[in-house]
C-alpha cells in the first residue's frame, strides 16, 4: 500500500512541475478559406500529416510528437514569407494545406533527428 501512495505522489509531483509548453496550451493559429466559411488549425502537407502554429511564439507545432520549431511567423493565410495555407477538398472533407507560394504546390514536411525540412512537390491542392 506504502508504494502505490508513493507512485501517486511521484506522479503527481512529475505532472505539477512541468515547465514544457504543451499543444494544448499554444494558442493556435486559425486559418480560414477566402471561398467558404471553412476554418482549421491544422495544415497538412502532402503526406497528410499535421502541423499546427503558435500565435504567441511563432513556433510550427509538428503535431504528432508536440515539436516545435521556431521563426514560423503567420499573417492571415500566409506563412514565413514563404509559403501559403490554401485549402481543398479530399474525400469529401474540407482541408487546408500547407504550399509554396509560387508554384502553388503542397510541401513535403518532414521532422527528422529533431530537424525540420520542407521540400518542394508538384502536387497541387485537390479540388471539388
Amino acid at each position: 500500500m506504502k508504494a502505490i501512495v508513493v507512485i501517486l505522489i511521484l506522479c503527481t509531483f512529475c505532472l505539477d512541475c512541468s515547465d514544457e509548453t504543451t499543444i494544448s496550451d499554444a494558442a493556435s493559429i486559425e486559418f480560414s478559406d477566402p471561398q467558404s466559411d471553412f476554418v482549421s488549425s491544422e495544415v497538412r502537407d502532402v503526406d497528410g500529416q499535421i502541423v499546427e502554429f503558435d500565435a504567441n511564439t511563432d513556433e510550427l507545432i509538428w503535431l504528432s510528437t508536440g515539436q516545435r520549431f521556431s521563426g514560423w511567423p503567420v499573417d492571415k493565410n500566409q506563412i514565413a514569407e514563404q509559403f501559403l495555407v490554401r485549402f481543398g477538398t479530399e474525400d469529401g472533407e474540407r482541408r487546408a494545406y500547407f504550399t509554396e507560394i509560387s508554384p502553388p504546390t503542397i510541401c513535403n514536411i518532414e521532422v527528422n533527428n529533431g530537424s525540420l525540412s520542407i521540400s518542394s512537390t508538384s502536387v497541387t491542392v485537390p479540388v471539388l
